[in-house]
């Protein structure tokens, strides 16, 4: 009746309010906050992982010098991204008023500007939503931010994470 014909007409209202976006789209739109938003210079990391993925960072460090000895990684909530960080990065930094050399915020695999593995890499997706053993799903991510700080050399950090971050950490 009429209110399956409202709901399909308000479906179809919400559809098309909806962007697509991939990591390109992601990465204008985080340049535009971060630089509006963040005093501080950011450097823009995009690590490679042996998968052939990457994952995208921002890191306070230029990679000029001596690295820094204070390091702190931000991981941000699931489905979002690193900008979330955007009135925290600068308070953060000694340079802000915090105690760190040097912040780092990362996108997670699969989030924000990082890459989007297949879904058959995906432990959640090859299992249709459900997975058999919770630990996959959590090194799924971990395994990736671990290679990724690796990769550029970080051994040593503290770890901050929000909501989903939070857990992983």
């Amino acid at each position: 009746g009429s209110s399956g014909s409202s709901l399909v007409s308000e479906l179809k209202k919400m559809k098309s309010l909806w962007l697509s976006t991939t990591p390109q789209h992601i990465m204008t739109s985080q340049r535009k906050l971060l630089k509006h938003f963040v005093k501080i210079p950011l450097t823009e990391r995009r690590v490679e992982l042996k998968s052939g993925e990457y994952i995208n960072m921002v890191d306070t460090w230029n990679g000029q010098g001596s690295a820094p000895s204070k390091t702190l990684v931000l991981t941000h909530g699931y489905g979002s991204g690193l900008g979330f960080w955007f009135r925290n990065i600068d308070a953060l930094t000694k340079e802000g008023g915090g105690k760190y050399d040097r912040v780092i915020a990362v996108d997670w695999l699969g989030m924000g500007a990082s890459s989007r593995p297949s879904n058959t890499k995906l432990p959640l997706r090859r299992n249709c939503g459900k997975t058999s053993d919770p630990q996959e799903f959590i090194q799924f991510f971990v395994s990736s931010l671990e290679e990724g700080l690796g990769n550029i050399g970080l051994q040593k950090f503290h770890l901050l994470g929000h909501s989903f971050g939070g857990y992983q950490i």
